[in-house]
């Protein structure tokens, strides 16, 4: 399992950010959900798939659980869609606390960022290989130029920070191709990243640093007062 936190934004916001394979948490899954959870988890078919998603939510109860100091079942952890306000999908959601919650999931591992505002993480294993071809519905036409000249990891890293940054905004992949990373300041997709929505939300993210994990993985903040 591996802990950090990151400075990111012009406020220098801290996000607390916890990886962690499926394996590791094999044994704290089960007792970390509701019989609800347990239930919906049950019905996804993919095997690989359903373990992420139940390791996932065990991971955001575990990390949420030491921040407010109570039981992991105790977390009052749901989700809410600001487009249509269900709480069947949507942005993860810890009632009541001071904190915002992203989760992200892929096979083999989990991730959980915390922030005291806005925030997104996603994660993808360093073996999943994507085409620049794949990204094309999701990037600008000046992505799409870079995507031709890099060979992998680049279209991974590319695919996690606007991952990443369409979660701290609410909206997820979806209108990705209507924002773009600064490529020119960028380079190889190193460092801090900075940028505006097409709504004006100013946003921060960066790939977490390398680590003996074969991981590729990013988190964005929005820059709120």
């Amino acid at each position: 399992m591996l802990a950090s936190t990151l400075q990111l934004g012009k406020r220098d916001l801290a996000v607390d950010v916890v990886v962690a394979s499926v394996s590791e948490l094999m044994d704290e899954t089960a007792p970390c959900l509701s019989e609800v959870e347990r239930e919906r988890i049950a019905t996804i078919r993919h095997e690989g798939r359903r373990a992420a998603v139940g390791a996932s939510l065990a991971l955001a109860r575990l990390v949420a659980a030491r921040r407010l100091g109570v039981a992991p079942l105790s977390v009052p952890l749901t989700r809410r869609c600001s487009r249509c306000g269900t709480t069947d999908h949507g942005r993860p959601i810890v009632e009541g606390a001071d904190f915002s919650i992203s989760i992200s999931r892929s096979i083999g591992w989990a991730a959980v960022a915390l922030a005291r505002g806005p925030v997104g993480i996603d994660i993808e294993p360093l073996s999943r290989t994507v085409a620049g071809s794949d990204l094309r519905p999701v990037c600008t036409p000046a992505e799409q130029d870079w995507l031709r000249s890099r060979a992998h990891p680049a279209p991974l890293r590319l695919w996690v920070l606007k991952e990443a940054i369409g979660k701290a905004l609410g909206e997820g992949i979806l209108g990705a191709q209507r924002w773009a990373l600064p490529l020119e300041a960028a380079g190889e997709l190193e460092g801090r990243l900075s940028g505006t929505s097409p709504r004006g939300e100013a946003w921060s993210a960066t790939l977490m640093p390398a680590s003996a994990a074969p991981i590729v993985a990013a988190v964005a903040t929005l820059d709120v007062s």
